[in-house]
């Protein structure tokens, strides 16, 4: 070893130092000393150790668990398992059997910690391991060099071994190798800027600004040149752009008391913003006050949040069209008023945050949508912002908690997953997901400044615990921001000094991510001068006297937190390093199961100067089936796109949606004899001479010459009306029925069958047949069509009182056949 300069100077004796390899030559004569035997264990040694810090890395390769001690010492002993690791010098630290002596109480860094037991404070600890050589096998030295001490002695070996130590309070920031680097370019300036909003069609920045006689700013996105302005007539309460850019909106506050608030409609392709309506803005009857946030949907259509009132407002698509006023629909009032909402990818959900729930209105095109509040675990205490992201498992909320600082990823399907919290440094503002769902941008502020910071969301997704990644710091009274469409550039209008007459502006951050294969290209090799400890387990809120114990998945945080528990995390902050034949397994495991296929991913970016497409093969299937396409090189060399193309699914059809027997069930005999089977459609039937013995049939199996043959019963049947309660899921629950006249129109049928003794007593299956190509009623657009019954899982069930569950009949095509089969009780 020798003397190493490196920037900080000069340092005596690097433990990682690798110089150029010199090995010793031999010849017959040669004369050898303790250099020369020291040097050719060096040789060796550093060859190793190269080889593995460079080609390996460092970390735990296997085992190194650190588990609980026996019970009574664990407020100070843990033990550690057999296992290897390798540091960044590159040499090995080998456990061989368990260690359960590790005081923690005793190390230097724990002492302090456990003087303090009555203390409040709770710390962050990471116990670690580090390489070390222990001399052993003291011999005496038969000759000295310097032959001043007779009596001297000396290490005949030197043990490696290793030692156990304790991080209090280190830094957890884990992000990932590809977190987006955040750098802010340029600022747009506008005094006190409010809000923004981005449209990449024509290039244009609108920023309006936060005074109540506001001012609307046109920038060029393109080279940053100012376009114009416009006033606005009031103060600025929101403002958004139309998908295809060529219109904006703006809801306007109006300066007299007791006015309700306006949306200005704007035409962006004519010179000065001219608005739409000629004759003044639309007003917004009811909202008087609070904020009033815009999303334009999928479908093209505006939607607005009253904050103050809970009214979730839809405007009609001609508003970019008509000259004069047109009134929104209130699509429904939310209590208690949400402060923020999202729009699913469709337009047909609605997702609000309210400070306390998280809520969700199913279906957006139904005249009374239904609200629900998701119960999300881990608990959410107090969500404040929102925004959805597809992902190739549907669609998710990224939930912000403004009160306590948290991010959390939420299934709206299975809300009792939730993923999270990842603990941000500052309160959160707001939350953007990129285009590709793996990436939240995170709008943070506090009383001096605004911040921007990353979250791995596919991390999240996978289960894996996440940090923030590095924050950018912006001006203070940072707002919400808008993000482009290609997840590159986010827009951060702030308000600035309220005391300063030109503070303000709109910060651009631009957005960069590491593409993953460039992590093989490293360009530098990486070096360290001194062996560092490497982490083994990680605790959390560690507070001094508690015990050291083995996580538990049914754990409660806070609970063990009062009840003086640590609890141990080998995973986490810990870096795997997993030896070859580990990864071979893990690929071996991945080419295993690659005839099971996951669900389709989202779309990538489009790509250039592709290969093209020689010919198309398209087949179709029904409606259900569901489409697929896949590109395919054929045996003769062509690029084959093949498709797979579903059918029309007509939703607009008549369907089957309540029964009174169970599908696949023992019916009682007073249904089946006595009332009656009842068949009840969601919409009126055409004609009641459409249900006839052609149409409907029951069959029974017989016994004949030793097995069974199917015949058909006699029936009584009638055309009837039925009344019915419908359900949430569009089934209907059978309240009674009534003889069809001129005020009860035929919606129904009633079964009756004729009693066989030996039926009833053999409890054989009774089969119903329904066709559907028989039965006629009007669609949804008042036009004659054949009934939609094919009978198809999961199937349309009920009992003996009409209580049904499971899905309406149908296929989206006219005709089909119900079939159902049930087993009369004996009675």
């Amino acid at each position: 070893m020798h003397m190493h300069s490196s920037k900080n100077g000069s340092q005596a004796c690097p433990e990682c130092e690798f110089t150029s390899f010199t090995r010793n030559h031999y010849f017959t004569g040669k004369l050898l000393v303790e250099r020369d035997f020291r040097e050719e264990q060096r040789y060796y040694m550093d060859k190793l150790r190269l080889h593995q810090h460079r080609l390996h890395g460092s970390g735990v390769v296997c085992g190194l668990l650190v588990k609980q001690a026996s019970p009574g010492c664990r407020d100070r002993f843990v033990c550690i398992e057999p296992g290897l690791a390798i540091d960044c010098c590159g040499r090995e630290i080998f456990v061989a059997d368990e260690d359960c002596t590790i005081d923690l109480s005793k190390l230097e860094s724990m002492k302090p910690l456990f003087a303090k037991q009555n203390d409040p404070a709770k710390y962050n600890l990471q116990i670690c391991i580090r390489y070390k050589e222990c001399p052993t096998e003291q011999i005496p030295v038969l000759y000295d060099d310097c032959g001043c001490d007779e009596t001297q002695c000396a290490p005949n070996r030197i043990l490696e071994s290793y030692t156990i130590d304790v991080l209090v309070n280190p830094d957890l920031t884990k992000p990932s190798p590809t977190t987006p680097r955040l750098q802010r370019t340029q600022t747009y300036n506008v005094t006190h800027a409010a809000f923004a909003a981005v449209d990449e069609n024509f290039e244009r920045l609108y920023v309006i600004d936060l005074s109540t006689s506001a001012t609307l700013s046109q920038f060029s996105t393109q080279n940053q040149a100012f376009l114009g302005a416009r006033a606005i007539g009031g103060a600025a309460k929101a403002m958004a752009v139309s998908n295809d850019g060529k219109f904006l909106y703006v809801v306007v506050a109006p300066s007299a008391p007791g006015s309700v608030y306006q949306l200005l409609v704007l035409k962006t392709t004519e010179p000065g913003l001219p608005a739409v309506q000629t004759g003044g803005p639309i007003a917004i009857t009811g909202i008087s006050s609070g904020d009033f946030p815009l999303v334009v949907g999928s479908d093209g259509l505006l939607y607005g949040l009253a904050a103050g009132t809970g009214d979730f407002i839809r405007w009609p698509a001609d508003i970019t069209s008509i000259a004069a006023a047109t009134t929104p629909a209130k699509l429904l009032t939310i209590t208690p008023a949400p402060a923020a909402f999202a729009l699913s990818a469709d337009a047909k959900k609605l997702y609000t945050v309210d400070g306390t729930n998280i809520q969700t209105v199913s279906d957006l095109t139904v005249s009374s949508p239904s609200v629900s509040v998701l119960v999300v675990t881990p608990a959410i205490a107090a969500p404040s912002a929102l925004t959805t992201l597809k992902s190739s498992s549907g669609e998710q909320l990224v939930v912000a908690d403004k009160t306590n600082s948290k991010l959390f990823l939420v299934d709206p399907a299975s809300p009792g997953q939730g993923k999270g919290p990842v603990a941000l440094n500052h309160p959160p503002l707001s939350v953007f997901a990129s285009a590709d769902g793996h990436w939240a941008y995170v709008v943070e502020i506090d009383a001096q400044h605004g911040y921007v910071t990353t979250v791995d969301l596919a991390a999240l997704r996978s289960g894996s615990s996440v940090v923030p990644g590095p924050e950018l710091t912006l001006d203070p009274g940072a707002r919400n921001p808008v993000l482009n469409a290609g997840s590159t550039i986010l827009y951060v209008p702030f308000a600035g000094d309220p005391n300063s007459e030109d503070g303000g502006g709109v910060a651009v951050v631009d957005i960069s991510e590491t593409e993953c294969c460039s992590l093989l290209e490293q360009p530098e090799c990486v070096d360290c001068d001194q062996g560092d400890c490497i982490v083994l387990a990680t605790i959390l809120n560690y507070v001094p006297g508690a015990e050291f114990l083995d996580p538990d998945p049914a754990s409660d945080p806070a609970a063990d937190f009062r009840d003086h528990k640590a609890r141990l995390d080998n995973f986490t902050w810990r870096r795997v390093l997993p030896s070859s034949s580990a990864m071979a397994e893990a690929i071996k495991c991945l080419c295993d199961s690659g005839a099971s296929k996951g669900a389709k991913g989202d779309p990538g970016d489009p790509g250039s100067n592709g290969l093209g497409i020689d010919k198309v093969e398209a087949t179709f299937v029904p409606c259900d089936v569901g489409g697929k396409a896949d590109l395919i090189t054929d045996a003769t060399n062509q690029r084959v796109l093949k498709l797979q193309i579903p059918g029309c699914c007509d939703t607009g059809l008549t369907h089957i949606c309540g029964i009174n027997w169970e599908h696949g069930g023992m019916a009682d005999p007073g249904v089946a004899f006595d009332k009656g089977l009842l068949v009840s459609f969601d919409r009126d039937l055409l004609d009641p001479k459409d249900i006839h013995p052609e149409s409907v049939k029951v069959f029974a199996p017989v016994a004949e010459n030793g097995g069974f043959v199917w015949v058909e019963l006699p029936l009584k049947l009638k055309a009837v009306n039925i009344r019915t309660v419908m359900d949430p899921s569009g089934t209907c629950n059978i309240q009674g029925f009534r003889a069809v006249d001129s005020t009860h129109p035929a919606n129904g049928i009633q079964i009756v069958l004729s009693e066989t003794d030996q039926i009833r007593r053999a409890e054989r299956p009774l089969r119903v047949v329904i066709d559907g190509d028989f039965i006629r009623s009007k669609d949804a657009n008042g036009v004659v069509r054949a009934v939609d019954i094919d009978h198809l899982p999961p199937w349309l069930t009920g009992d003996a009182n009409g209580n049904v569950t499971g899905r309406l009949t149908g296929d989206g095509i006219q005709g089909g056949t119900f079939a159902s089969y049930f087993k009369v009780s004996r009675g």
